[in-house]
């Protein structure tokens, strides 16, 4: 890939590692190799499901896969469709399950007396139980859940 090496070359003179960089220091010209990695986070999947696909089975495979999704969200047998739990008071030596978040970032929050504090910003997006588990299959001592968050595509 010539195409890296020039990019590594032009990184290294701009940092400061060829002789005349803008922080050119003599003891530095030894350096040859600069690595730079790239990583591209909106590029095609690491997974090779599509890889020997025509563009026609691309597309029923994709259409399938939403028919089957839409299918079992309408279904009776999708956990999201039951009755909500009734929400019992919390008790001390009870255990509550946890959340699941994307963290937006950080800002300010003033108080109405002036005071300011650091808050998070948290988004949820879909969070809900997957799975229960009995605490006899699992350690005998309490109960398990595996809660899940952020629905995606199954290709990526």
């Amino acid at each position: 890939m010539p195409g890296w090496r020039l990019l590594a070359q032009a990184g290294a003179r701009v940092l400061g590692c060829g002789a005349r960089g803008l922080g050119a220091d003599p003891g530095l010209e030894r350096r040859k190799n600069i690595l730079f990695f790239v990583r591209n986070l909106h590029s095609k999947s690491s997974t090779w499901w599509d890889e020997h696909l025509s563009e026609e089975n691309l597309s029923f495979v994709k259409q399938l896969v939403s028919d089957e999704n839409k299918t079992q969200l309408t279904s009776k047998l999708n956990p999201l469709k039951d009755e909500p739990w009734p929400l019992h008071p919390w008790e001390p030596g009870s255990f509550r399950v946890g959340l699941i978040a994307l963290k937006l970032g950080m800002m300010p929050l003033w108080t109405k007396d002036g005071q300011k504090h650091a808050v998070t910003l948290l988004q949820v997006q879909d969070c809900h139980v997957l799975k229960y588990t009995p605490k006899e299959d699992h350690n005998g001592k309490i109960a398990a859940l595996t809660v899940g968050g952020k629905t995606v595509s199954r290709f990526y």
